[in-house]
C-alpha cells in the first residue's frame, strides 16, 4: 500500500470526542469528527462570518425542538494535509453544544467525511 495519500491530522481528545482543525477560507476552525453524524454541518454563525451565501432556508424539527437549517454550495475545506474542495455543507447553529463539550464546536465531519476517506484514529498518539 503506498502511502502517497496518507495524511496524519493531529487531533484535540474530549472525552471521547475526537476535534479536528479545518480551515475554511483561511479561518481556523474547530470541528467535531461524528461518523452517526448524516452531514458535514457549519455552525451558522460561522458561516455568516465566512460570507458564505446560504440557500434553501428551512425549519427542520431536531431533538429538543426546532432549528433553522440552511445549505452552503462549494465550501472548501482543508485539514494538515488534505484538502477538500466544493463540499455541500448543512447549516445550522452548533452554540448550544459548546457547554456540553467544554469547547466551541465550529461544525461537524459527519457521514459525508467517511464516504469520503478510510479514517483511523490513533487515540495512543
Amino acid at each position: 500500500m503506498s502511502n502517497a495519500f496518507v495524511a496524519a491530522i493531529p487531533f484535540e481528545l474530549l472525552g471521547t470526542i475526537v476535534i479536528l482543525p479545518v480551515q475554511i477560507n483561511g479561518r481556523a476552525l474547530s470541528f467535531e469528527l461524528d461518523s452517526g453524524f448524516e452531514t458535514n454541518t457549519l455552525d451558522r454563525t460561522q458561516a455568516t462570518q465566512l460570507g458564505l451565501q446560504l440557500t434553501d432556508e428551512q425549519v427542520v424539527n431536531a431533538p429538543g425542538g426546532s432549528v433553522e437549517q440552511s445549505k452552503a454550495y462549494e465550501v472548501a475545506l482543508s485539514l494538515p494535509g488534505v484538502k477538500i474542495p466544493a463540499q455541500t455543507m448543512t447549516v445550522v447553529p452548533l452554540g448550544q453544544f459548546s457547554p456540553i463539550f467544554g469547547h466551541s464546536v465550529d461544525g461537524i465531519l459527519g457521514f459525508d467525511f467517511f464516504n469520503r476517506f478510510v479514517v483511523e484514529i490513533d487515540y495512543e498518539a
